[in-house]
């Protein structure tokens, strides 16, 4: 099942819905046959088989697909009106549960975004095993972290406007001067870090590594070093674009 193109015309049937598979709109008793395509990844064009439509109104609708024996219906859903239909009659878009209209026609497989929701309890009860002078410490480091970034972006402002060669120099300037205040300051949290956690047990490590992690993740982000590592996948190895940073030593971000 391919995703439609707003340039299709006239309808390109081949990567629509099976009639085999029986897509219906379903309101209250009413079933009606349609096709149906993935509009985008969380909508779909269909068109009705039949001369029977719903009136378009605000009033909802399920989607019910019966396949091989099986049969599942979703919803509330919104049919969606417009110029941009490419031909079909109309658009479908969840209300309430929202699912993947691309795995679910094209894998005939259910996935609902907001599934990841169900494990929020869990993840919310982690930080109960977290030591109170780590969760000090982490709480502590997130609020000089936060300063010295609000502080240094503030400076940065001042000369944003500045011509290449004057803020170029006004940077360094900046830099020259307080680098070495904050790499000390920085090196002060890593040691009092190492030491927080010398007894942990693996276990331990696990725990409050992804507690320490959710609390400076946005930090993290900031520093397109510390950033490329973290959200390229675990084993990448050789990556250019870390190198070339590395032999510039230049300011980053």
């Amino acid at each position: 099942m391919q995703t439609a193109k707003k340039d299709i015309q006239p309808i390109d049937t081949s990567t629509e819905v099976s009639p085999e598979e029986k897509t219906f709109l379903v309101r209250g008793n009413r079933q009606i046959p349609i096709f149906a395509e993935c509009a985008s990844k969380y909508s779909l064009f269909f068109r009705y088989k039949e001369k029977r439509n719903f009136s378009l109104s605000d009033e909802p609708v399920n989607l019910l697909i019966r396949n091989n024996g099986q049969s599942i219906e979703l919803g509330p859903c919104r049919i969606l009106p417009g110029p941009d239909l490419n031909g079909y009659h109309g658009r479908l878009v969840f209300l309430w549960d929202v699912y993947d209209i691309q795995s679910l026609l094209k894998n005939q497989k259910v996935v609902k975004l907001q599934s990841v929701l169900n494990d929020l309890p869990l993840v919310l009860a982690r930080k109960n095993k977290i030591r109170p002078s780590f969760k000090e410490y982490t709480t502590n480091l997130c609020y000089d972290l936060s300063v010295y970034q609000k502080t240094f972006d503030e400076l940065d402002l001042q000369y944003k406007d500045e011509p290449e060669e004057i803020k170029r120099l006004v940077q360094k300037a900046i830099l020259d001067s307080q680098s070495e205040k904050f790499l000390q300051f920085f090196q002060k949290t890593v040691d009092e870090l190492i030491q927080e956690v010398a007894d942990f047990s693996e276990e331990e490590h696990q725990t409050h590594g992804f507690y320490f992690r959710k609390q400076v993740w946005n930090h993290i982000l900031c520093g397109p070093l510390m950033r490329r590592p973290n959200l390229k996948p675990r084993g990448y190895a050789g990556d250019s674009e870390m190198m070339s940073m590395v032999y510039r030593n230049a300011y980053e971000g």
